[in-house]
């Protein structure tokens, strides 16, 4: 049974859901009649808006006909999961704490 992988790619400055398939006259049926299918000359794949639901019109779509391998979409994921949570660790590690700000200062009444 043929495999189909999924991953997540840059492409014309977007970030889009490519499917990596050897080639296969069935399988390209199948891609083309996804809605926002598109061929990339430059990645020589198919590629589609980055959704959930794309996702899983293709693993419905293939069923039977295609081993869909998300294993690196998976990664990929984590990846910009873990990425998300420590720039958002930055910036509250950045922000200042103000009660001990305002306890560290010395007011001078006049």
């Amino acid at each position: 049974m043929k495999t189909v992988c999924l991953s997540v790619k840059e492409h014309k400055g977007k970030s889009r859901l490519f499917a990596g398939f050897s080639y296969d006259k069935i399988l390209i049926s199948i891609v083309k009649g996804i809605p926002g299918a598109r061929w990339s000359m430059s990645n020589k794949m198919w590629h589609f808006d980055l959704n959930r639901q794309v996702v899983n019109l293709l693993r419905e779509q293939l069923v039977g006909k295609a081993t869909v391998d998300l294993s690196l979409l998976r990664k990929q994921w984590a990846e910009k999961k873990q990425k998300k949570d420590e720039n958002r660790l930055t910036i509250k590690a950045k922000e200042p704490n103000l009660p001990s700000l305002l306890s560290s200062l010395t007011f001078v009444y006049r």
